[in-house]
């Protein structure tokens, strides 16, 4: 299944918290530093103890402190362990400035790991090395579905919406040492079309998303002891369509280090600023990428090195108390393009995940 991995997720957080920030709040400017005029390399990008989520994506600010990030193609990135080329990312196709590992195995417990980035230009760029941390927790998953209520237009006008709330509880496994954790969202769900009146039906469609949004849900584990971190909603979706067939959602819990979260925590601490957000300068906030042969000159982002552990849970209109009309019926009224194509939806693949 062409699921949108935990990057997109976190690199839309990102790029969007990684940005110098004009905070404008009773008159008051908070200013972090930043040239908007000129332009910088932004780099996002992980390593992990399995094969999904290993993936870097590149890009350049714009000039003008309104414009777009311009994706970098043509770079060659390195996965190493000290002096050990272990594997390359290798530019997606389809999505230029995107990069994905190719690496035969998979990064282990206890291995220090970095990145050597060679730029179209010539210039260089490396990460610190960081160390792959051990397994610290484990993630049970709720559902509870019930009338929420959502304000739904821009008046502030609010009504009752049936909706499915998901609650994560965590069982620390390892209290002997300090830990901390960040958590990504993913959806998954099928689509059927309306089937054709000869034949055999059409297969039905596999789609999954990166619902994680601007929320940064992060732990630290040497600060707040504790043997279970008790349950908290994680996420409200509007029960719709997608709800039909069986939906799952998909919890990936990443064990990170002390560098990684102070990382995270000071991109929490600037996208929580009240005031006007204007995104499109780059945040003076210190990653672990450098360049070597200039030191004094900044890139931003961050190179994570993650023990992944991914949690599912699954719901579908068999266990709720009413109904729920399919998205595409029998009948063709009020017939939807993707009622003719699945494929037309975002993400979509007749490809079945191993899941399902």
């Amino acid at each position: 299944m062409k699921v949108k991995k935990v990057l997109n997720g976190v690199k839309r957080a990102c790029y969007l918290t990684l940005v110098t920030l004009l905070v404008c709040t009773c008159a008051e400017v908070i200013d972090l530093d930043g040239d908007p005029t000129s332009q910088f390399v932004l780099v996002y990008g992980r390593v992990t103890d399995g094969k999904a989520g290993n993936e870097i994506s590149l890009a350049l600010t714009s000039e003008r402190s309104d414009g777009a990030q311009e994706p970098i193609s043509g770079a060659t990135i390195a996965l190493m362990k000290g002096e050990e080329l272990l594997g390359r990312y290798i530019e997606k196709s389809e999505s230029p400035g995107d990069y994905r590992l190719n690496y035969a195995d998979s990064a282990r417990e206890g291995e220090a790991y970095h990145i050597e980035i060679e730029l179209p230009n010539g210039e260089r760029i490396l990460s610190q090395p960081s160390v792959m941390p051990s397994l610290a927790a484990k993630d049970s998953l709720s559902i509870q579905v019930d009338l929420i209520e959502f304000v739904v237009d821009e008046r502030g006008f609010r009504r009752d919406i049936r909706a499915a709330q998901l609650y994560v509880d965590t069982k620390v496994t390892n209290l002997e040492n300090d830990f901390f954790l960040k958590w990504n969202i993913l959806e998954s769900y099928i689509a059927v079309e309306t089937p054709r009146c000869c034949g055999t039906p059409p297969p039905p469609c596999y789609i999954g998303n990166d619902i994680t949004g601007q929320e940064i849900r992060i732990y630290d584990g040497a600060s707040l002891k504790a043997d279970v971190i008790p349950d908290r909603l994680f996420r409200t979706t509007e029960v719709d369509g997608r709800f039909a067939f069986l939906y799952y959602y998909q919890v990936i819990q990443s064990t990170i280090d002390q560098q990684a979260y102070e990382y995270w925590s000071k991109i929490e601490e600037i996208s929580n600023l009240s005031g006007f957000v204007f995104d499109k300068t780059v945040a003076n906030i210190q990653g672990n990428l450098y360049y070597p042969d200039d030191p004094k000159s900044q890139v931003f982002g961050y190179f994570e090195v993650a023990r992944v552990d991914t949690t599912r849970i699954s719901t579908d209109s068999d266990e709720f108390n009413f109904f729920l009309r399919e998205p595409c019926p029998a009948s063709p009224e009020n017939f939807a393009p993707e009622c003719g194509s699945c494929l037309i939806i975002e993400n979509s693949t007749h490809d079945r995940p191993y899941f399902y």
